[in-house]
C-alpha cells in the first residue's frame, strides 16, 4: 500500500509563534512529512499562552493545518498569579519574582513550606499544562474523525503532550509514535524545588505506561536511547529508535552567499539557562587580549537570544570587569531569518551543552547547516560531544577547562589573521556525515516508521 497522502495528528504544545527551542523540531518535522507525501495535522495550545512570540514565523507556515485550544492554569500557575496580586497590593511587586523563587521552590525542611511545595507540585504533574488535557483530547478525537488519522505523534517536553497522546490513541484506537526531546523522570536538570518523591514517582510511573502504550518510542539522540531501552529492559527492541534534530538546508540557501565579518566574531544563540554560562568563553578571551595575543579591534564577541544574564550575573557587567565591554554585544531574540545570519557571519559558533550528558541543543544542527566552526562547551562523553567528533564541525572544550579554550581560540584566531578562515570547510567525508542531519533525511526515516506503525495499526 501507497502510504503518501495518509494523515498523521502532531501533537506538540510549543508550535509558532511560540518563540521557545522547542516549536523547532514539530515544525521540521511537519514541514519534513509534509514534503514526501504526509499529510500533517498539528494539535496545540493557542498562542495566548506561548511567553515569547515571533509572529514572524507563524505567517510561514499557512500551509500545515494547525489546531489550537485553550487550557486551564497549573496549581503552580494559579498560586503565581495571586501571589503576584498580593504583592502588587501590598506595593511590593519589585521584589515578587524573588518570593515566588524563595518560596516555591525552597528546599526549606520546615514542614509548612515543604506541605506548599508539594501541592503545587502535585498539582503540576507532569508539567504546568496539564489543564491542557481535556480540550486536547476532545478536539485531537475530533480530528481523528475528520481527517482519517493514520498515526499520532506526540512530542516531550512538555510531557502532558505524551498523556494527551496516549488517551487519543487508546479511545480512537490509533496507533502511537511517542518521542522524547528530553528525559522525562530522569531529567538531571528538574531542580530539588522542581520535584519530591512522591512527584518523582508518579512521573516514573507515568513514563512507564507511556513507554509500554505506545507502538514506537523515539528518541532524539542514541544515548538518551540507550539510556532509556536500559530502563525498560522489557520493552521489545523493535519499539526503539533514534531520529535526531537537524536543519533545514533550504534556509541557509535562501539567504544566498553570506560572508563572515570582518573582525573575528564569536557568536552564542540561546539563552543562559540550566548550567550555560558565558563566563569560560570571556576569561579566556580576556586572557588572550591582555597577553597581546589578540586584538581587540579585531575581535567581537555577540550574545544573542535571553543573554542578558546568566546565573543571577548581568552578562554586560562581567565582560566589563574583564575589560571586554567595548567588544560584546548583547542582543534580545532576533526574527529568525536575522538569526541565521548572524550564523553566517559569524567566524566560531560557541555552543553550551554542559550537564547535558544525553541531549544535544537544538541550535547544534542549525550550526551544523550555517557552516561555521563550532566551539562546543560540555563533557568529552556527552552526547553532543558525540556528534561534534563524527562530523568533523568543531572542537569540544570540557567545561572549566580554560588551557584548552584558550588554546583553539588562539589556532583559530591566527588563522583568521593570515586569512586562512573564511570558510569551514569540511572532508568529504564529514560533510556526508553532515548532512546525515538535513531535514529531507530525517523526515524520509521519520516516515518510514510511521508507515511500519500505520500498518499494524
Amino acid at each position: 500500500m501507497d502510504w503518501r497522502g495518509c494523515s498523521v495528528l502532531l501533537i506538540a504544545y510549543h508550535w509558532p509563534p511560540d518563540a521557545s527551542i522547542g516549536s523547532v523540531r514539530p515544525v521540521h518535522l511537519a514541514h519534513g512529512l509534509s514534503r514526501i507525501g504526509w499529510r500533517p495535522i498539528v494539535l496545540t495550545v493557542d498562542e495566548r499562552y506561548y511567553d515569547l512570540k515571533h509572529p514572524e514565523t507563524a505567517d510561514s507556515l499557512s500551509d500545515i493545518t494547525v489546531i489550537r485550544t485553550r487550557r486551564l492554569l497549573s496549581a503552580r500557575e494559579i498560586y503565581v498569579s495571586l501571589k503576584k496580586v498580593l504583592y502588587r497590593l501590598q506595593g511590593k511587586e519589585a521584589v515578587f519574582h524573588e518570593s515566588v523563587a524563595a518560596s516555591v521552590s525552597s528546599g526549606s525542611n520546615r514542614w509548612l513550606a515543604r506541605l506548599k511545595r508539594n501541592i503545587v507540585l502535585l498539582g503540576s504533574i507532569p508539567d504546568d499544562y496539564v489543564g491542557w488535557i481535556p480540550f486536547a483530547v476532545l478536539r485531537g478525537l475530533h480530528a481523528v474523525r475528520k481527517y482519517k488519522i493514520d498515526c499520532v505523534v506526540s512530542t516531550a517536553p512538555c510531557f502532558t503532550a505524551h498523556l494527551v497522546a496516549g488517551m487519543i490513541s487508546r479511545l480512537a484506537r490509533v496507533p502511537w509514535v511517542a518521542e522524547f526531546r528530553d528525559p522525562w523522570s530522569s531529567n538531571v536538570h528538574k531542580s530539588l524545588g522542581g520535584k519530591s518523591r512522591l512527584s518523582e514517582y508518579l512521573a516514573r510511573l507515568m513514563e512507564q505506561r507511556v513507554v509500554h502504550a505506545a507502538e514506537r518510542v523515539v528518541c532524539v539522540t542514541s544515548v538518551m536511547t540507550e539510556a532509556y531501552r536500559a530502563l525498560y529492559p522489557d520493552e521489545p527492541p523493535c519499539k526503539w529508535a533514534t531520529i535526531t534534530n537537524g536543519f533545514d538546508k533550504e534556509e541557509f540557501q535562501a539567504m544566498g552567499s553570506v560572508r563572515p565579518n570582518r573582525k573575528f566574531t564569536i557568536t552564542y544563540l540561546g539563552s543562559f539557562n540550566y548550567s550555560r554560562r558565558p563566563h569560560l568563553l570571556l576569561r579566556s578571551v580576556g586572557d588572550l587580549v591582555s597577553e597581546g595575543v589578540m586584538k581587540k579591534d579585531d575581535v567581537l564577541i555577540k550574545f544573542i537570544g535571553e543573554c542578558r544574564y546568566a546565573g543571577g550575573q548581568a552578562v554586560a557587567e562581567l565582560a566589563e570587569r574583564l575589560g571586554l565591554g567595548d567588544i560584546c554585544e548583547i542582543f534580545d531574540l532576533l526574527p529568525r531569518s536575522e538569526v541565521f545570519r548572524e550564523m553566517r557571519e559569524a567566524h566560531v559558533l560557541l555552543l553550551l551543552a554542559n550537564e547535558q550528558p544525553l541531549q544535544i541543543p537544538g541550535k547544534t544542527f542549525e550550526y551544523m547547516g550555517a557552516g561555521r566552526r563550532v566551539l562546543a562547551v560540555t563533557e568529552n562523553t556527552s552526547a553532543t560531544a558525540e556528534v561534534i567528533g563524527y562530523t568533523g564541525i568543531g572542537e569540544v572544550i570540557a567545561p572549566g577547562d580554560q588551557v584548552a579554550m584558550k588554546q583553539v581560540l588562539r589556532q583559530w584566531y591566527g588563522e583568521y589573521c593570515s586569512g586562512a578562515i573564511k570558510e569551514h570547510k569540511l572532508s568529504s567525508c564529514n560533510n556526508e556525515r553532515v548532512m546525515e542531519y538535513e531535514w529531507k533525511v530525517l523526515a524520509a526515516r521519520y516516515a518510514a516508521l510511521l508507515t511500519t506503525c500505520a500498518i499494524r495499526g
